[in-house]
């Protein structure tokens, strides 16, 4: 639900930013400051919120009766806490000190609020190494989670399956199915950020290390991360399971509060 709530918030500040480019002709400098902050800092939060929920998921896969007993309510915010904390410093607040420090202030080279147009100044490009590389751990730590759901669900359903075909049990098969969702969803996401999200990160390493990336390859690349976000909000708030188990997970009722 958190998430589905980030992924809603990241559209509409982009469209709000969108808006205003359409209606003003252009932004001015203090506001484009604000937007980027938002949009970066909310992409940052959405991160380390995945990698959350992986944990978490993996822990209910691996096991879902000790994971019912042992999750509270408690738990979603503190991820949540953490994850807004980490967007907003790695996200928000290194752009807007990074302009400080780096003596250009608020001043854009373009009205369109584009981000490129300091990020791939080359006196920024600390700024966009330190920047993606921690999202990148990020997300490697995603990647991984992902990956251990994916095989834990698939072996469980393996073992359900050999005991259905002795007991013909329709709980077993109904759990085998679950699990046998949970492999599709987790595998959609994780083709979606390989594909989609993490090329546009690699560019930016690739530019901080020092390397020459064309301009076109990073607004290609960026725009491919945007629809990215959105898509994989769209699989996440229309996944059923999942959202059952958020429902589970902050229900007061059950949880040993």
């Amino acid at each position: 639900m958190a998430l589905c709530l980030l992924d809603c918030f990241l559209g509409c500040s982009i469209g709000a930013m969108v808006v205003t480019i359409v209606i003003y002709q252009g932004i001015s400098d203090a506001p484009c400051l604000v937007f980027e902050a938002l949009v970066n800092g909310t992409m940052h939060t959405i991160s380390a919120l995945m990698l959350a929920l992986s944990r978490d998921r993996f822990r209910s896969v691996r096991d879902p009766i000790g994971y019912r007993a042992a999750v509270r309510r408690s738990v979603v915010w503190r991820h949540l806490a953490l994850a807004v904390l980490y967007g907003l410093t790695l996200g928000g607040g290194a752009f807007v000190a990074s302009r400080r420090y780096l003596g250009s202030g608020l001043q854009l080279y373009t009205p369109l609020c584009d981000t490129f147009d300091w990020l791939l100044d080359p006196l920024n490009r600390p700024v966009a190494l330190v920047s993606v590389s921690g999202n990148i751990v990020v997300d490697f730590g995603t990647i991984v989670y992902n990956a251990r759901i994916m095989h834990c669900a698939w072996k469980a359903k393996n073992e359900i399956v050999g005991m259905a075909g002795a007991q013909r049990n329709l709980t077993e098969e109904a759990q085998r199915r679950r699990n046998m969702k949970i492999v599709v969803f987790t595998f959609k996401l994780a083709c979606l950020f390989v594909g989609c999200s993490l090329p546009y990160k690699v560019a930016i390493l690739l530019y901080g290390l020092g390397l020459s990336v064309p301009r076109l390859v990073f607004d290609l690349l960026g725009l491919i991360r945007i629809l990215y976000h959105v898509v994989d909000g769209w699989i996440v708030c229309t996944n059923s399971e999942l959202l059952e188990a958020m429902k589970l997970m902050l229900c007061p009722c059950g949880n040993g509060e």
